[in-house]
């Protein structure tokens, strides 16, 4: 499992007691990401962009994570039909302030649905003549880690088989360490050995056997 470092969770809490009451799990994503959306634009809290190197599904993840655990509480304001969710610190959560608690909370991402592009199209077209990823990086001068992320996606595409890229082996090792798992921290920590992006292009196959 991938998680985000101990000081976010306290920023977050933070946050929310300086805004108690005032907005939601979506305004607050927005700004502890720092977007320029006019929901939170003229807000100047003293943690705006703290988080910003974070998607904001992923902040919005977080947050949840805290009211999951019982550090925040979601109440609703207003009058029907005007009603709104709104967070509130807990005394839990106020406590874990106080005490600068070391929360762990992990990091999780919305699926994109993938689509074939033309930067994916070049890297399939070099790769199907080169069998090299590191040649290939070269040859269209990008990064290793693009290369990788392209073939992911063609092989959820159905596009090419794991197996042009890494050993059946290796496949079918990563495969039979994923069973009952879906997150890649897990099978990594089963695994060390092995690169979080072969990891991901079994994944992948795997996905695409079950559409």
């Amino acid at each position: 499992m991938e998680y985000a470092g101990k000081e976010v969770a306290l920023v977050i809490l933070k946050t929310v007691s300086e805004k108690e009451g005032l907005m939601g799990v979506g305004k607050l994503a927005l700004l502890l990401k720092g977007s320029a959306s006019k929901r939170v634009k003229g807000d100047n809290a003293e943690f705006k962009s703290a988080i910003f190197w974070q998607p904001i599904d992923v902040i919005e993840n977080f947050i949840k994570q805290l009211v999951q655990k019982g550090l925040l509480e979601v109440r609703t304001i207003g009058f029907y039909p005007n009603l709104r969710p709104v967070l509130y610190v807990s005394d839990k959560g106020k406590t874990a302030i106080g005490g600068k608690a070391e929360i762990l909370l992990e990091i999780l991402r919305k699926e994109k649905e993938v689509k074939l592009n033309e930067p994916m199209q070049l890297t399939l077209e070099a790769f199907s003549r080169l069998k090299s990823i590191e040649a290939v990086a070269n040859e269209r001068g990008i990064a290793v880690s693009t290369v990788w992320k392209h073939l992911i996606g063609l092989c959820m595409l159905g596009m090419i088989k794991p197996e042009a890229v890494i050993s059946l082996e290796l496949k079918e090792r990563i495969l039979e360490a994923a069973k009952g798992k879906s997150k890649v921290g897990e099978i990594k920590a089963l695994l060390p050995y092995i690169s979080y992006e072969e990891i991901r292009l079994a994944l992948a196959d795997r996905k695409k056997e079950k559409q």
